[in-house]
């Protein structure tokens, strides 16, 4: 990286203000472009990725059969991963639960058809009740008012719509 160019990575709400309202003139509102992940939503009842796997887990184990009614989500991955049916890199120490290597591995697993994902985000969405937070209303104010073009998301839910 050249000495001319050294971006600044952390900036004050009220730096991010500035320098969204002085790029409303002109052409350069089209480049305000906001990145929002998962925890965008959580306050509007999505649940975060660690929960979604815990949910994934038990109605996998339970539908293997490897975990009754009433058993911990974390006994339902040490089931899955003893029955060889998840990936043993999911357990961090003999007790502990990676649960973000969770969620990506009962994708790569167990929910691999666009039939199981919708289902499984569909129920979650439903759950939420199209509830929205102050995140999405500001956003939605922001680009209202164009001092943003462009929402760039990871998130399944339409709340940001």
């Amino acid at each position: 990286m050249s000495a001319e160019f050294q971006p600044q990575l952390i900036f004050s709400a009220d730096e991010i203000a500035r320098r969204i309202k002085s790029g409303r003139n002109g052409t350069a509102a089209a480049k305000t472009i906001f990145l929002i992940g998962a925890g965008c939503s959580i306050t509007a009842g999505i649940p975060g990725a660690a929960t979604i796997a815990r949910r994934m887990a038990a109605e996998t184990a339970r539908r293997q059969e490897c975990c009754p009614d009433g058993t911990s989500e974390e006994d339902c991955v040490h089931a899955l991963i003893d029955g060889r049916m998840l990936d043993a890199t999911c357990r961090k120490s003999d007790r502990t639960i990676d649960w973000y290597r969770v969620y990506d591995r009962m994708f790569i697993e167990h929910y691999k058809t666009p039939d199981d994902v919708r289902d499984l985000f569909n129920d979650l969405i439903t759950k939420a009740g199209g509830a929205i937070n102050w995140a999405h209303l500001c956003l939605g104010e922001f680009v209202a008012r164009r001092f943003v073009s462009t929402v760039i998301t990871t998130n399944f839910d339409q709340l940001v719509l």
